[in-house]
Parts: structure tokens; sequence; C-alpha cells
């Protein structure tokens, strides 16, 4: 946990500010502060994973704070915890924007508790306030908003790296490598494993078919053993795409996996979200030899001084040994926000924030920035291009990268993908595949009950017509 160094007199302000019982001078202090929202699970399934980009996001702003802050004030940290509970993330944020009247909000992880945030900022004030989410993680697109700022990879990114990689290393010499699916019963690993499938069927159908699929609800991690498994002893699978997040889901399966096969003939599995800081508090402390990564950003990346020394802010800072992908992209959000604001001055309007974020550039230490953009098919959204890097992970949890940093592809961000390369494909393609993907969202979020993810203990049956088959 970090050291919270300075902040005592400015939270005793912010206490009396809602106990509305301020002196002149708590007054002067509380106007000499911009307040930033950070909401991160601290407590729940997704704490281990979330609380350290809390700790990440703290680091930046005490880092504004040493030299001089922003616009002549101080960064105020208001820090809630939603508890992994996604109802409980649309209540804090709703107390971020309307109580405590932050500028900004960094956080969450599951997409399921981001589109409740994302949905409560554009319900505020009719969605005309300047305040948004800056949001770290990978996740499965199909979104657009003002109101958010979109760092992490999207599954076509990821997919599309990983599934080259395996057919050239993996799966060779197979005529149709068997690919199972797994991953929690919600939002993201849902609809990331639809884009898989589509991805499968339009561009490497002479190389994979997908023979399975297993979703599990968070809150029931055990059917893992329960389901998970048998259905992939039963599959016989070539490769495995894991979309499990968080510590508890990703070491119930990797600890099964161990124990479901030998090691001497491992089935490869690539695991999209997991992150390097969940590997290493893992409770096995043996790994199994053939899981492999795909991340567009990996803290066993040395080759660059640049990162080497990015490494090092974190070991001054906390007792945090490993630096994640979320975690970078947490760290570089608030200096994105900062360069943004520092030009802009007090309360920009959302176009003025917006025209801001498209002129800078995404701080980088891979030496491979890019600038923010509004895809066709998202025009109101910000995303991130991305160079996606494969990891191995080895015995003792170690990482060894199974790709050259310095030649992976850029990829564009493409929140609605189709089954044609976005580099290809026709306005009216990319109109149709959002049209496709925002019906399979509605009926998933109709099999949920409303929500954005599993309310139950038993997998959801959802099973849509592919829209990408059907003729244009």
């Amino acid at each position: 946990m970090m050291n919270r160094r300075g902040n005592l007199k400015v939270l005793a302000a912010a206490a009396a500010v809602a106990a509305g019982t301020l002196t002149l001078s708590q007054q002067a202090m509380a106007a000499d502060t911009i307040k930033v929202g950070v909401l991160h699970s601290l407590s729940g399934t997704m704490a281990i994973s979330e609380t350290v980009l809390k700790d990440t996001v703290l680091m930046a702003i005490d880092e504004i704070n040493a030299k001089g802050g922003l616009l002549g004030k101080k960064l105020e940290p208001v820090v809630v915890d939603p508890a992994s509970n996604w109802p409980l993330f649309a209540e804090k944020t709703k107390q971020l924007i309307t109580q405590d009247k932050v500028s900004v909000i960094f956080g969450c992880w599951t997409s399921s508790a981001r589109r409740e945030v994302v949905q409560t900022l554009e319900k505020h004030e009719d969605g005309k306030h300047a305040c948004v989410l800056f949001y770290p993680v990978h996740f499965e697109g199909m979104e657009d908003s003002s109101h958010a700022v979109y760092l992490g990879s999207l599954p076509d990114q990821q997919g599309d790296r990983a599934l080259e990689f395996a057919r050239k290393e993996l799966t060779r010499g197979k005529a149709k490598a068997k690919v199972f699916i797994v991953g929690g019963d919600y939002v993201y690993p849902r609809a990331s494993a639809e884009v898989l499938r589509m991805m499968v069927e339009a561009r490497f159908a002479n190389d994979f078919e997908i023979v399975g699929q297993s979703f599990v609800p968070l809150k029931l991690p055990g059917l893992i053993e329960r389901d998970v498994l048998p259905a992939i002893g039963k599959a016989r699978p070539d490769l495995i795409i894991n979309l499990f997040a968080g510590l508890d889901m990703n070491d119930r399966f990797v600890t099964g996996m161990r124990h479901h096969e030998t090691k001497a003939s491992p089935i490869p599995i690539f695991n999209f979200s997991l992150s390097e800081n969940d590997l290493q508090n893992m409770n096995d402390q043996d790994v199994l030899p053939g899981e492999y990564m795909a991340c567009s950003y990996f803290g066993s990346i040395a080759a660059s001084r640049e990162n080497v020394a990015f490494k090092e802010l974190f070991r001054a800072g906390s007792a945090q040994p490993v630096v994640s992908e979320a975690m970078e992209k947490a760290y570089h959000g608030v200096k994105m926000w900062q360069e943004a604001r520092a030009r802009l001055g007090d309360k920009p309007s959302p176009a003025e924030l917006r025209k801001a974020l498209l002129d800078i550039r995404i701080p980088s230490v891979l030496n491979d920035s890019e600038k923010l953009s509004s895809p066709r098919s998202a025009p109101l959204s910000l995303y991130a291009s991305h160079k996606i890097h494969i990891g191995r992970i080895l015995e003792g949890r170690e990482i060894s990268m199974a790709t050259n940093p310095s030649r992976a592809p850029m990829f564009q961000p493409d929140p609605y993908p189709g089954p044609t390369p976005l580099v290809n494909r026709t306005p009216e393609e990319s109109a149709r595949a959002r049209e496709g993907w925002t019906a399979y969202l509605d009926g998933l979020r109709k099999a949920y009950g409303g929500g954005w993810e599993n309310p139950g203990v038993e997998p959801v049956i959802y099973e849509p017509k592919p829209w990408w088959r059907a003729a244009p």
C-alpha cells in the first residue's frame, strides 16, 4: 500500500466540506485543489488486481503534486471502493460527480463495472459535463461514448496477433487446430469470445476451428473445476484462449490445468486478461510451461532504457515488484489528462477536452507512441492503437518474450470489428458491424436480466446467430 504523503490536511478539509464546517483558511485550501476520482475495487474478487491500479494512480498524482500540481493547484484524490460489485460502481460514480465534484475519474477493471460508470456519466447533467473515465484495461470494445478514454487493447488487436503466432509457432502441421475458449460469465469474455469466433471463421478458417467455450459466474469460481476442466478434457483442444480476469479465477484455472494434464505435453494457453501482477501472486509456485500472454506492454521488456527507468519509478514509490500492462496504462492515463488540462485551464467543455486529448501522444516507454483516435464506427470515443507483444510464461512464473518487441505490428482500434480487416472495410460494412454487435449486446443484456454480468450461480445460456454469416 502506498504512503500518502502530505494529504492529511487536504483530507481534513474535504471532510469539513462534507460536514459544512469549513473555516476561511480551509475554504481557501479547498479552492486550491482539483479533485480527482479514483474508482477501483479495494475489496472483493477483483481487489488484488485493482488495488495496484489505485496505487499507480496515486503515485502519478503524488508526482504531479511534488512538481507544483496542476494549474497552480494540488490534485486531491478521492478514493472510493465499489467492492467488486458492478451496481456499486454506478452509485460511487454518482457520488464522485455530484457530491465530491471530481474533474476526472480513473478506474474500473471489468466491463460490467465500466459500462455502469460510463452510463452514469452520460446521464449526469445530460452528459454536458467534462468529467470522463480513463479506463486502462483491455476490453471487448463495442462502446461509443464521449465520456470515456479507452487506453486498453481490443479483442481483435490481441486476437489477430495471438492467432497468427499460434498458427506459425504452436499448431503448425495440424490441418485445423481445435480451439477452446474459457472466461467469466460477463460481457467482456462473452463478447470477446464472439469476436474471436468471427475472426476464426472469417480470417483463419483454414487453420483453426472453435470446438467449445465455457463461462463461469464470477460469484462461483468453483464451477471451473465442475464445468470448465471436464469440458476441456472432453473436447481435447490444441489451443486454449483464456479470458478469465482477476487473480481468483486465473489461479483456479491455472492450478486446475496443472493437475488436469501432464507437464510433458501441456495444451498451449493464450491468456488475454491475466496480468503480470496476478501471475506473481498465484498460489502455485510453478505455472505450466506452454502458457502465453498477448499484451501491449510487458514489464519484462527491458530492451529500452525508458522501460527500465519506468519500472524504477514503481520500485521507488511502492513495494510492488512487477509493472503490468494495466498499471502502465493507468499511470500514463493520469499524465495524458494532466497535459490536456494544463492546456485548457479550469472547467473545459467536453469538446475542448476531447480536442486536446486527440492532439496528445500516448506516453510510451517502448518507443511506439501513437495518438488517440476516434474510429469511424465509434466517432464519439477516444481509442488507442496498440502493438501487441507475445510473452511466454516460464517455470518460476518468469516471462520470456516470444516475439521481437521492435518488430511488433501496429493494430488500429476497431471497436466494432467485422469479418473484413479494417483497412479493407467499406463504410457500409462498418455500419453493419456496429448494428450486429449492438444487437448482440442487447441480447446478452436481456439474458443477464438487464445487467452486464451473470446475476446467478449457473452459466447463462445465450447462443445468438452470428450476424456476420448472414448476407449483407
